[in-house]
């Protein structure tokens, strides 16, 4: 649709210049705030990595913790007493450890969630500016400027999102048997402070995947809105494989259906974590009561 010439005069000469930075952009195949973003996005992959190493090295701290609790476990029922007690400094050394592991994990996963944050508000950001900008392009060529850079930013909102893994029961073993010690108790209450802890960072995670669909489906309306303004007047020429103006329902072309039903997945594993945490979080106070209120034999 060819601009008047009031509305040429109009226009501001910023407008101007993201068109010719973003064919800039797309020739070099890199964003036109290339420096900025690219920091951004190498301290998420750096603390990214740092995380997944952290996690792991968390995960094998509590398996080593299991086994040792139930060594000692063992020892008792033998009634080998020094067999016990060396099981019981074991454990104690490594539950020592699993509460580093849980520190680090925890420090890991803040600085994961402030890159990730970072990172995910700059694309975030830029695609909002170029949806606004969608509608003052002057032809077709830089809306199709304008929509593959859309289709680069999309991609890496899309990589930042992965999927969330939850355990369906992750404690089944935990509870407190005839005979258990005090010790034995706090130990299992230790475990399942630690359920807690990883049902708190699996929060965090899906908060933030909450809030990254949230705005993108923003955008999805924004879209949505633009394609039916040139249907209104008659212009077809449009985002390049993102929509089309002859369609009644350009959302679900550009993902709105979809994001909705992530969305509300993502809300019921919300519920379903919380109900866990706060199982987890119960018996560990309930153990504690326990060993605080009466002694075991």
């Amino acid at each position: 649709m060819a601009l008047s010439a009031a509305q040429g005069k109009g226009r501001k000469p910023a407008g101007l210049l993201r068109l010719v930075a973003l064919a800039a952009a797309l020739c070099a195949v890199l964003p036109s705030a290339a420096t900025s973003q690219d920091v951004e996005r190498s301290a998420y992959h750096a603390a990214e990595s740092a995380h997944n190493a952290a996690l792991s090295a968390r995960d094998l701290a509590n398996d080593l913790v299991a086994d040792a609790l139930d060594e000692a476990i063992e020892a008792r029922q033998s009634g080998d007493q020094a067999r016990y007690e060396r099981a019981l400094a074991i454990y104690q050394d490594l539950g020592r450890q699993l509460e580093q592991s849980n520190r680090d994990l925890a420090t890991a996963a803040g600085r994961l969630d402030q890159a990730r944050r970072s990172y995910l508000l700059s694309v975030l950001d830029e695609l909002g500016e170029l949806f606004e900008e969608l509608p003052q392009a002057p032809d077709a060529r830089a809306r199709d400027l304008i929509g593959r850079r859309i289709d680069v930013l999309t991609n890496e909102a899309d990589q930042l999102e992965r999927p969330i893994e939850i355990d369906d029961d992750p404690f089944p073993e935990i509870n407190i048997e005839p005979g258990d010690t005090r010790d034995e108790i706090r130990a299992k209450a230790d475990l399942l402070d630690g359920q807690v802890a990883r049902y708190g960072l699996v929060l965090d995670d899906i908060d933030a995947q909450i809030e990254l669909l949230e705005q993108r489906e923003r955008h999805a309306r924004m879209v949505r809105d633009f394609g039916a303004d040139l249907s209104r007047f008659g212009d077809l020429r449009v985002l390049v494989g993102r929509l089309d103006a002859n369609s009644d329902n350009a959302e679900d072309l550009i993902g709105g259906e979809e994001l909705s039903q992530r969305l509300e997945e993502l809300q019921q594993s919300r519920e379903f974590v919380i109900e866990r945490r706060n199982i987890a979080m119960a018996r560990a106070e309930e153990f504690r009561r326990r060993i605080g209120g009466e002694e075991t034999a």
